[in-house]
């Protein structure tokens, strides 16, 4: 469990610490630095191949720009790491990367011999290892988990295939026959996920399937919902949502089905949620606790924002705040910093956190 205590939000930390908030950077130019460098090759270039090469820059420079505010160097060297293994799935020659980090660099040179500029300096240190030498392709894991794993071979098979139906009878019948929801989600629907992500990470399915994909687990998470409330009921209650931008619901919503189970009240807001809607929101329900999702290193100032939201309403003094997502699994202290309680890198420990920071007389 990582805890942490409430502090001043990420732009505020920034400022305090001599570092520049993201917002203080030119960024649609770092961009264009970094297009106009991967678009220039000798000879009359492959439009399919420099649409290919400029696709993600936009993200890459959001991944930098936000590890570099929050001095987290790590978050970066680990977008690189998928960056790195997309680009080679997709055909992209390898210096693509070392040009637009060079580019970027290059752009932020005015930055240099600040704080911000020091900060920038260890993401390009932790970048220039990954760039020169590129990670091997990532492997399964899926099938690990005994009959579980086995159930998720079969599963992921009826995705890929587009068999809807079966894929549903699947999960149904596994619940039919005693699997409890939580190994269900545990052992199938959360590594299926993962590795829906890794295949289309390296360019070997699409994003319709992808998306057919994910759409079939939220249907297999909507037919179990009625198995949540079998339990006793706790007393509390918590607000969930994705901050605003962030798309990823699903693995947010699978937390708070695991609230559910333990016996709390939740109320879930999904994808891309305006900050004051989730304030408005643990203020009507007087929630004890609200669960933020920040899936990309780009989202961790909106989430940020939203904690500093919570914090001013006095309505919800009382009320816990965790963090989760990407960025707090390979920096755990960003919770501290952008002025969370804690942060949890999975449902089973979201659950131990929340109910050890709303224990009476925490």
């Amino acid at each position: 469990m990582e805890e942490a205590r409430p502090t001043r939000t990420c732009a505020a930390n920034a400022r305090a610490g001599g570092l520049t908030p993201t917002d203080a950077v030119d960024r649609a130019a770092v961009q264009r630095a970094v297009a106009e460098e991967l678009s220039t090759e000798p000879g009359q270039p492959d439009p399919d191949m420099v649409q290919v090469r400029l696709e993600r820059t936009a993200d890459l420079v959001d991944a930098l720009l936000a590890a570099a505010a929050t001095a987290t160097p790590e978050i970066f060297a680990q977008h690189l790491v998928a960056e790195s293994r997309a680009a080679a799935s997709r055909g992209v020659p390898g210096d693509v990367l070392r040009r637009a980090l060079t580019a970027a660099e290059s752009a932020l040179a005015s930055s240099r011999d600040s704080l911000f500029g020091k900060a920038l300096a260890a993401c390009f240190a932790c970048a220039r290892p990954i760039v020169e030498d590129p990670p091997p392709p990532e492997q399964t894991r899926l099938g690990a988990h005994g009959a579980g794993g086995e159930l998720a071979l079969a599963y992921l098979d009826c995705l890929l295939r587009g068999d809807r139906h079966e894929a549903l009878r699947l999960v149904r019948e596994a619940a039919d026959g005693g699997l409890p929801v939580r190994r269900i989600y545990l052992e199938i629907l959360q590594p299926t996920q993962h590795e829906i992500g890794r295949l289309w990470q390296e360019n070997q399915i699409g994003v319709a399937t992808e998306h057919f994909c994910t759409a079939v687990t939220q249907l297999a998470m909507s037919q179990l919902y009625p198995r949540l409330f079998g339990g006793e009921r706790n007393g509390r209650n918590m607000v969930a949502a994705c901050v605003g931008g962030d798309l990823h619901e699903i693995g947010l919503r699978m937390v708070a089905d695991f609230f559910e189970i333990a016996g709390w009240d939740t109320y879930f807001l999904g994808a891309n949620t305006p900050a004051p809607s989730v304030v408005a929101a643990a203020v009507e329900r007087r929630a004890d606790l609200v669960a933020i999702s920040a899936t990309m290193s780009s989202h961790v100032a909106a989430a940020a924002e939203l904690i500093a939201r919570v914090r001013a309403e006095p309505a919800l003094a009382r009320t816990k705040i965790v963090v989760g997502g990407h960025p707090f699994g390979v920096a755990p202290e960003l919770a501290r910093r952008i002025g969370a309680d804690a942060t949890a890198s999975d449902a089973d420990q979201a659950i131990a956190v929340a109910d050890a920071l709303c224990a009476p007389g925490a």
